[in-house]
Formats: structure tokens, C-alpha cells, sequence
């Protein structure tokens, strides 16, 4: 990760007000094509079956990433004009259950678009700023979501969570 391009977004993150919110969704943009970089390269290591220090490093930093997106997404939802809905989900491997709600996660998705940002974090990353998280919203099972700032622990169904998410948004 660019340590310096990092230290130089800090001071913008600290602006308030509307006339800030550019800068944050541009932030949030930047942020979203470093993910993607990251997760190609993941998944690269993956399929060539490397599991080592670099593979370890990428999911680190994959990691924060997610957490300082949802960050600025969840500045954005609270100082600019913004109906979305922020959804940070927890998994674990194994876990039967994580990925049935990962499915659901994905079929829900598609129905709100851009409506619904979704941040996934592993649970089981050496991160102390996932352990903060973690801790924070006392998740302490998975699956386990933060919708908006309400917190969900265990599997939810489809129908409840279309219901969930339904309830948050203006105009469902």
C-alpha cells in the first residue's frame, strides 16, 4: 500500500460539511480501485495455489482497505446527502453458515445496486483494526452484519434482510 498517497488523503478525511463530500466520494473511488487491484491479486495467488507471506500481506492490506472504505462511506452517509446502506459483514472459515449468508448477501445486492454498499471482512485476520471493530460492535459469532449502525448476529433470510435493508432506505 502507498504509505505516502495514504498520509496525504488523512487531513481531507478529517473535513465535514457538504461542500466535502466530493472529496469523499473521490477518496472512496480511489479506495474502490485499490480493492479491486488487491482482490484480482488475491484471487491470482489463489488459483495458483500460493498461500505464503505475500498472499498474506494482500489480504492485510485488502483488509484495511475495507474497514477505510466503510469509513468513508459511512462519512459520507452521515455529512453528505446519501440514501444508502451500509452493510459490513462478518465471516470466518470454515463456516457453513458464512457462506450461505454470503449467498443471500449477493441475492440481496441485487436488488438495491448502488442502494447497498457492502464491506466483507474475515473475522479470523490478525488485524487490530478488525479487532476493534470486532469488539466495538461486541461481534463475537459469524455471520454476523452491521447494517447502518443496528448490529446482526447469526443468519439472516433473504426476506428478513430485503426487510432490513427496505426499512433503512427513503424511498423503498
Amino acid at each position: 500500500m502507498e504509505i505516502n498517497k495514504i498520509e496525504q488523503e488523512l487531513p481531507l478525511l478529517n473535513l465535514r460539511g457538504e461542500n466535502n463530500c466530493k472529496i469523499f466520494n473521490l477518496i472512496s473511488l480511489d479506495v474502490n480501485d485499490r480493492l479491486n487491484l488487491l482482490l484480482n491479486s488475491i484471487i491470482e495467488l489463489e488459483n495458483k495455489g500460493i498461500i505464503g507471506k505475500e498472499y498474506e500481506s494482500l489480504l492485510n492490506d485488502y483488509t484495511s482497505l475495507v474497514i477505510r472504505n466503510w469509513v468513508i462511506n459511512r462519512d459520507i452517509q452521515n455529512d453528505c446527502t446519501s440514501n444508502k446502506v451500509l452493510l459490513l459483514y462478518f465471516y470466518s472459515v470454515p463456516c457453513e453458515d458464512c457462506i450461505k449468508q454470503g449467498n443471500v448477501i449477493d441475492k440481496v445486492k441485487i436488488n438495491y445496486g448502488e442502494n447497498l454498499s457492502v464491506f466483507v471482512l474475515n473475522s479470523g485476520l490478525d488485524s487490530s483494526a478488525l479487532e476493534i471493530l470486532l469488539k466495538s460492535f461486541n461481534i463475537n459469532e459469524t455471520p454476523s452484519m452491521v447494517i447502518n449502525s443496528d448490529v446482526y448476529q447469526g443468519i439472516i433470510n433473504e426476506k428478513d434482510l430485503n426487510e432490513i435493508i427496505c426499512d433503512k432506505l427513503d424511498n423503498c
